[in-house]
């Protein structure tokens, strides 16, 4: 599957990917097709979802495994589009998609940067009330994507929350 011109990598990092630990992982030809062939590619303006695995306790960030390493799909999809990625690096998503591989909604940052967009966002973790509380830990197990709706939080913190007050 040839790749589209707006994702394909810059000469000097064609290949070669950083995980968050720095670690670097040389992809072949067949690893690159194989990756973009999980990413749902369109219109270069919209989110191009993640298809594979993802990490649903840790945001619902796609993962991808190369040479017995799991590495972020929106990592990858920014050092094969754009260039390397140092450890301290962050990938932020400008459309707030966690499982958009789309180079174009993707920048660069640092933690601070990252935390000031989630303030400015408004994506912060958000206190329950107590009521709300008592509504997570009575509701039956499977219900955390509706529950994270409901009370405008993400599945991951309905699930700490559960686990905190019952053990569930």
């Amino acid at each position: 599957i040839p790749l589209p011109i707006t994702i394909q990598a810059l000469p000097d990092t064609d290949g070669i990917v950083h995980s968050t630990n720095a670690i670097l992982v040389n992809l072949t030809s067949a690893q690159r097709d194989h990756f973009w062939s999980l990413v749902d590619s369109k219109n270069p303006e919209d989110c191009w979802p993640w298809l594979g695995s993802c990490f649903k306790q840790r945001g619902g960030y796609g993962q991808v495994g190369f040479n017995y390493r799991n590495y972020r799909a929106h990592r990858v999809a920014y050092s094969l589009a754009k260039g390397p990625l140092s450890a301290d690096d962050k990938v932020l998503h400008t459309c707030d998609n966690p499982r958009c591989c789309n180079p174009a909604h993707l920048e660069k940052g640092t933690q601070k940067e990252n935390m000031a967009d989630m303030t400015t966002k408004k994506r912060r973790y958000r206190r329950l009330s107590e009521s709300a509380v008592e509504t997570i830990c009575a509701a039956p197990k499977g219900q955390h994507n509706q529950l994270a709706e409901q009370f405008g939080v993400s599945t991951s913190q309905i699930f700490r929350t559960r686990k905190k007050y019952n053990n569930v």
